[in-house]
Formats: structure tokens, sequence, C-alpha cells
């Protein structure tokens, strides 16, 4: 079992989200950006793109989208998602 603390901002659901998720096993961060795209907890999303590259991800302060989706999540890491795009 691993938890992720996860904070995202900009879902259509709720502005901010804050909370710990449970899992039965590490997994790649593709994977854990689909299981929340299937939960409807990402932020909105701008196109049609399946590969993510709409977001902003940092895993343990780490920007990781310059790194691609293939790293793997381990137990306790903090994940922040963001919407790529900002209005002025």
């Amino acid at each position: 079992m691993i938890q992720i603390d996860l904070s995202v901002y900009g879902t259509g659901t709720a502005p901010i989200i804050n909370q710990w998720l449970d899992f039965e096993e590490s997994m790649e961060l593709r994977v854990f950006l689909e299981v929340l795209d299937e939960r409807q907890m990402l932020p909105k999303r701008f196109g049609n793109t399946s590969d993510f590259q709409d977001l902003l991800v940092f895993v343990n302060r780490e920007n990781v989208m310059v790194q691609g989706l293939h790293i793997r999540l381990h137990d306790r890491d903090r994940v922040v998602v963001l919407p790529a795009l900002a209005g002025g």
C-alpha cells in the first residue's frame, strides 16, 4: 500500500483539491494521471491531448513534465497538478 499526497488546482468540481490517495502499489505518473482523469480530479483541460502536456505536474517539488510521464510514484510522494494555461 502506498499513499500519495495530492494537490490539484483549477478542477471543474472544486478550485483546490488537497488529499491523500491510497493505492495498492507504486505506479507510473501516466497511470496516476489517468486515474485522476477518470475520477474528474484534473484541472480543466484545453484540447484533446491524451499525453497530459496541457498540465504542469510536480513530484516532490520537481517539474516532472520535462522528464516525461514514465517516472514511478512511491509511498509518501507529493504530487501537485496545475493547469498549464493562464489568462492575463
